[in-house]
């Protein structure tokens, strides 16, 4: 149930809304140099160029499932998903 929102991964939507995404040698894609995700809810110098909307997925739970993880966008920076799989 994972969904990367990500500078690369949204390049046009970002494009379209009037910014741009860099890809500094060494760092992560960022919005106009600045923000490495590309969602946001109250970032003011950056908002006409994000999404706002969040993303909201729906899925149901059984006895089977035992733990929900629920991670901030910088998680995954320096973990990968991967090292979730045993739970």
């Amino acid at each position: 149930m994972m969904t990367y929102h990500e500078p690369n991964t949204e390049r046009g939507n970002i494009k379209n809304r009037g910014g741009f995404v860099s890809n500094m040698s060494g760092d992560v894609p960022r919005v106009n140099r600045q923000l490495a995700v590309s969602r946001a809810f109250d970032d003011k110098s950056l908002k006409s160029h994000l999404q706002l909307d969040p993303d909201i997925q729906w899925t149901n739970i059984d006895n089977n499932k035992n733990i929900l993880i629920l991670v901030s966008d910088g998680l995954w920076k320096v973990k990968h998903f991967t090292l979730m799989s045993p739970y």
